[in-house]
């Protein structure tokens, strides 16, 4: 985000512009919408696709568990630093119409961020779900949804 009257303005009171300017966003939506805000995924330091193939290559597929040693399945503490600021953002933000979604737990569990497991990638590349990732944030967005229809009902 960018006026132009501020196109020129650093770093530091760019970000704090685009955040304010987003919290403002969310409200204005959620006036009379209800929003779902997603929390990012996780970020994967390669691309997970590419790196199953080459791990197939190599035969580490013969080793049903490899993807629990596998270093580019990492600590989930490395994922909540890389999203901070973000977080942060997001846990300003209250409002009754905003329903805040984090998807840590369905590929960070146990404390360890998962990419990919013995049966599927959940990131295609370095950031986008792939078809197996996209169900399980489908099933969370559905959950919450219905969690919020049937919250209406009971008001």
């Amino acid at each position: 985000f960018s006026e132009r009257k501020n196109i020129n303005l650093e770093y530091d009171k760019r970000k704090k512009l685009l955040s304010e300017k987003f919290i403002e966003t969310l409200k204005n939506l959620s006036t009379n919408h209800k929003v779902l805000l997603l929390y990012p995924t996780p970020v994967a330091p390669t691309s997970i696709f590419d790196h199953i193939n080459k791990n197939h290559l190599k035969n580490f597929y013969k080793d049903k568990n490899y993807y629990l040693k596998d270093k580019v399945n990492y600590n989930k503490e490395i994922y909540l630093n890389y999203n901070k600021e973000i977080f942060d953002l997001f846990e300003k933000i209250e409002d009754k119409n905003i329903y805040k979604i984090k998807v840590e737990d369905i590929f960070c569990p146990n404390e360890r961020c998962f990419f990919y497991d013995t049966n599927y990638a959940y990131i295609f590349d370095n950031l986008h779900p792939s078809y197996e990732g996209s169900k399980k944030i489908n099933d969370l967005l559905f959950k919450k949804i219905n969690k919020i229809e049937k919250n209406l009902y009971l008001d």
